[in-house]
């Protein structure tokens, strides 16, 4: 018994021993710990007053206890901050410290990666890294993952998610990130919702900020007028901060508001000037503009003389752009020789692409050459197609090209009652010829009823034109007639001649396009 009391004391006496040894390793363990954050608080201390090389020994001390001195290391180390600049041994810390959780390392390994900096450049990487930062709500990962995300670099582009990244970043005053946002709202139109208004509250935002691209946006939609208010001026101010700031694009649209005189004073040579820069790198619009200056020559508001060669250099570039009112142009250059070698081959062959496309004018023209048989051969099968498209977009010339050949069957079978048709539209529409062959048919009573009052009031009519031999055949036919007809036949005819000079001569309120129905062959009014 005495010696399991002894036995039993010494186990107590052992235990007090090994309580004390652990109180005691706990209060070094305290001491170290307070000792190293304190020596952290003075690293920070010195990084912030600059003092560069002792921040760095303080952090390599701590960096196996501390992700964040890890970073801070390797932070120092990438950008030579009191130790020499070493990539190597800077990502090594920054990867050591990103996998310890540090945010802030997460994010700087996702800019190496995203920059290529001491690795090779892997964006997908870089995301990655990127959207653990995020998950710790680290500020800057933030912007750089909505950057990502907009830009579809290294991660999937994702509208959504790219504006609610960067959010934070444009809230906080960030212009890139205030000018993506509204580039996210103009290119996502489901993120706007009713106010319409916030890509240009991002764009001026920014803008303000100095952002060039920002104010190449918000001139663009206020020369639009599309989700905002239309504002030459204010188009024409930021245009111009835009254009200045090197953004080539904002050139174009400030030329154009030089051409047009919207929030300017109009001047051809200031709209030359910029929007050269945009022709000669294939924008169309831009070389069809300075075409149009150089084609005639302008006289207001200052003179700039015709320049032809340097007008179908332009016209050239914008007929290849298949814009159709260059090739117009430049098919009557060719075919007429001004400033080339005529080429009625190569005027075809404009006309008719310009044609193809819907420009009536082209399709007059193309309808001329192949009736006269010009840079090819006769074919009034081709010319009464191409006429037929003219005369449906009003072409008052086709009009009469139309009937003439439904006449004189070329093209297509003789069909008097089609001939009446076009010549009376091209009639309404001041062709004097069509006025004269109107009137002839309702004497010849063929295509109409012989019909010797409406036959007077085209003769009336047709008796004012300018051309001589279209003026003397009517006054002769109308003296002829006159001769059989009573004095009532003559005072109706005479005011059917003034109620149709009313029509012709009255402004023209819209175009009347008009389609052939198939089944019946007369015209209607399209619909």
């Amino acid at each position: 018994m005495k010696k399991i009391l002894i036995i039993s004391g010494f186990v107590t006496c052992l235990a007090l021993t090994f309580s004390g040894q652990i109180q005691a390793q706990n209060a070094t363990a305290s001491l170290e710990q307070q000792a190293n954050q304190q020596l952290l608080t003075q690293a920070d201390q010195a990084y912030k007053n600059r003092q560069y090389a002792q921040a760095f020994n303080s952090y390599k001390l701590l960096a196996k206890i501390y992700p964040r001195a890890e970073f801070m290391m390797g932070y120092m180390q990438l950008n030579g901050q009191g130790t020499e600049k070493d990539l190597k041994a800077a990502i090594n810390q920054l990867t050591l410290a990103a996998q310890a959780n540090d945010a802030n390392a997460q994010y700087w390994l996702g800019q190496v990666y995203a920059t290529g900096t001491g690795v090779i450049r892997d964006t997908r990487a870089a995301a990655a890294w990127y959207q653990k930062a995020v998950a710790q709500n680290q500020p800057e990962a933030q912007f750089a993952l909505g950057e990502a995300l907009y830009l579809g670099e290294g991660i999937n582009k994702d509208s959504k998610s790219a504006y609610e990244n960067l959010l934070h970043s444009a809230t906080q005053g960030n212009p890139k990130a205030q000018y993506y946002e509204g580039m996210l709202l103009l290119e996502s139109p489901e993120l706007q919702g009713s106010d319409t208004n916030r890509a240009n509250d991002w764009f001026l935002a920014s803008a303000q900020q100095n952002n060039a691209a920002a104010a190449y946006e918000l001139g663009k939609l206020y020369f639009d007028g599309k989700l905002v208010a239309k504002n030459d001026y204010a188009a024409a101010h930021w245009l111009t901060v835009a254009a200045d700031a090197k953004v080539e694009e904002a050139k174009y649209y400030l030329g154009l508001l030089f051409y047009e005189g919207r929030g300017v004073t109009k001047s051809y040579t200031r709209a030359a000037d910029l929007l050269t820069t945009a022709a000669d790198k294939g924008n169309t619009d831009a070389a069809f503009k300075l075409a149009n200056i150089y084609l005639y020559g302008q006289d207001a508001p200052e003179k700039i003389p015709a320049n032809i060669p340097l007008a179908i250099q332009y016209l050239t570039i914008a007929a290849k752009g298949n814009i159709a009112e260059a090739q117009t142009l430049l098919g009557q250059i060719y075919l007429s020789g001004t400033g080339v070698a005529k080429d009625p081959v190569k005027a075809l062959d404009l006309f008719t692409q310009a044609a193809d496309a819907g420009n009536a004018d082209a399709q007059n023209m193309v309808g001329y050459l192949y009736h006269n048989g010009i840079g090819t051969t006769v074919n009034n099968t081709q010319a009464l197609k191409y006429y037929l498209l003219a005369a449906n977009q009003q072409i008052a010339s086709a009009q009469y090209m139309m009937g003439y050949l439904y006449q004189n069957g070329s093209g297509a079978p003789q069909n008097l009652s089609e001939a009446f048709n076009y010549y009376q539209l091209a009639a309404f529409n001041g062709i004097a010829n069509a006025q004269l062959q109107l009137a002839m048919l309702y004497t010849q009573g063929k295509a109409v009823k012989f019909d010797k009052i409406n036959s007077y009031a085209w003769l009336n009519i047709a008796a004012s034109s300018s051309q001589a031999d279209i003026r003397n055949t009517a006054l002769s036919a109308r003296a002829l007639l006159e001769a059989t007809m009573s004095s009532d036949e003559l005072n109706k005819a005479q005011a059917l001649s003034q109620e149709y000079y009313k029509k012709i001569t009255q402004p023209k309120v819209g175009t009347e396009v008009y389609a052939m129905d198939d089944a019946t062959k007369k015209e209607t009014p399209a619909t």
